[in-house]
Order: structure tokens, then C-alpha cells, then sequence
């Protein structure tokens, strides 16, 4: 093997690929130094991608769900993840399309000074027909 190929195949066993530091050796045919700077960038690629999965993991961990130690298996956990947030999501949404609904029609009946049953006159507070922000507030916690 050539002194390059030996210099490359050291490189594929350090932690960090030798693309990150920036170092081309210049002593290289072009073929060969094609072929090197080629392999470089997909070291590169291939340590992006470990790294986003290691973010991912911890996404996981953070989130105290379970997932088993490889990339295959973080990549399942964080599909499922992203699946189970998005239903709490549309439920969470329609959650508060109900308080909204409910807000506009506590308000309509507080202003109108009807009741829940629509009868005239049960919401009524003193003579003017509009309860205070105290007694709106009273007006929920009769239990």
C-alpha cells in the first residue's frame, strides 16, 4: 500500500474525519488525490449524520422515553415520538377550540343576562345586567 492509503486508512479510525480539520495531504497523484478528497466528504457526510442522531438520542432521553442503544432503534423511537406529539397536538387543539367556545358563550350569556337555560334575568348582578370580573369569576366556582 502507498503511504497515502496507509494515511487514509489511519484517518478512518480517528474519532473526528480528517475533512473536519481541513488537511489534504499534497503529494498525491490528481486520480488519487480525487479518490481521497472524495472519501473525505463522505466521512464528513457520515459524521453529520452520527452526530444528529446523538442529538436525536437525547431528544429521546430528555423525554424519558425508551429506546434501545443503536441507530436503527433511535430512529424508530423518534419516529413514534414525532407521531404520539402530533396526536396530542390535534387533541390539545381541539381542547381549546372547546374553552374558546366556551368563553364566548359564558360571555354572550353574561352580557345578555341570560342563563345557561336561556331564561331571562338568572344572570342578572345588581340592575345594570353586566357582572364585575369578581363575580364572573364567582359565576364558575359554585361547585
Amino acid at each position: 500500500p502507498s503511504s497515502s492509503s496507509l494515511e487514509l486508512h489511519r484517518h478512518n479510525h480517528d474519532r473526528t474525519p480528517p475533512a473536519l480539520s481541513g488537511k489534504v495531504p499534497e503529494c498525491m497523484a490528481p486520480e488519487e488525490r480525487r479518490r481521497y478528497e472524495r472519501n473525505l466528504r463522505e466521512q464528513q457526510r457520515s459524521h453529520k449524520i452520527s452526530q444528529q442522531i446523538k442529538e436525536l438520542r437525547n431528544v429521546l432521553t430528555d423525554s424519558n422515553i425508551p429506546f434501545k442503544p443503536n441507530k436503527f432503534s433511535i430512529l424508530l423511537s423518534v419516529v413514534e415520538y414525532i407521531k404520539q406529539l402530533q396526536g396530542r397536538a390535534v387533541f390539545l387543539d381541539a381542547e381549546h377550540r372547546k374553552l374558546i367556545d366556551t368563553i364566548r358563550r359564558t360571555t354572550d350569556m353574561v352580557d345578555s343576562g341570560r342563563g345557561p337555560d336561556g331564561a331571562e334575568g338568572t344572570a342578572k348582578v345588581g340592575g345594570s345586567g353586566a357582572a364585575t370580573s369578581g363575580e364572573r369569576a364567582a359565576i364558575g366556582n359554585d361547585a
